[in-house]
């Protein structure tokens, strides 16, 4: 087996690494490792370049070929780059399935910091439309008083 090293900005993390990541317990080919090993680079590279989306697709087609759970860690990080954190959550979760139990806490608490931003995100959104609507409101109230006020008329 090959080493599959992990972006370097999640080994400092400790965790998301191949040696703490049970293994897969499917037979993978060796064809099936070298074109995991490139998507992988291509995954990183993109990573890099924050082209999350097409590093998302890359990551998880070296994740399908390979079995490697780490990747979901990986793939989970440029979700969250993207702005898709539901997603990033959900892998996260799917990840934590796999993941070693010293991993456990800190991707417990990764994905409660994600949930607390998607809870802010929404109630913001929220907020902005309830003061656009108000808006709008005020603007069509506006536009009557203006048609109906015959004095302006004259």
């Amino acid at each position: 087996m090959f080493s599959f090293s992990l972006l370097v900005l999640f080994c400092s993390l400790g965790i998301a690494d191949e040696k703490n990541t049970p293994k897969a317990e499917v037979s993978i080919s060796e064809a099936d490792m070298e074109k995991a090993k490139k998507f992988y680079a291509n995954g990183q590279r993109l990573y890099k370049e924050g082209r999350y989306k097409e590093a998302i697709l890359a990551l998880e087609e070296s994740y399908r070929l390979s079995n490697r759970h780490a990747l979901l860690f990986n793939s989970a990080a440029a979700q969250e780059r993207m702005g898709d954190i539901q997603e990033a959550i959900e892998t996260l979760n799917k990840y934590r399935v796999y993941a070693p139990e010293k991993d456990q806490e800190t991707l417990a608490r990764r994905t409660t910091n994600l949930q607390q931003r998607l809870n802010e995100e929404t109630a913001q959104q929220g907020k902005e439309k309830t003061e656009e609507k108000t808006e709008e409101k005020t603007e069509e109230k506006t536009e009557e008083k203006e048609i109906k006020d015959p004095v302006k008329e004259k």
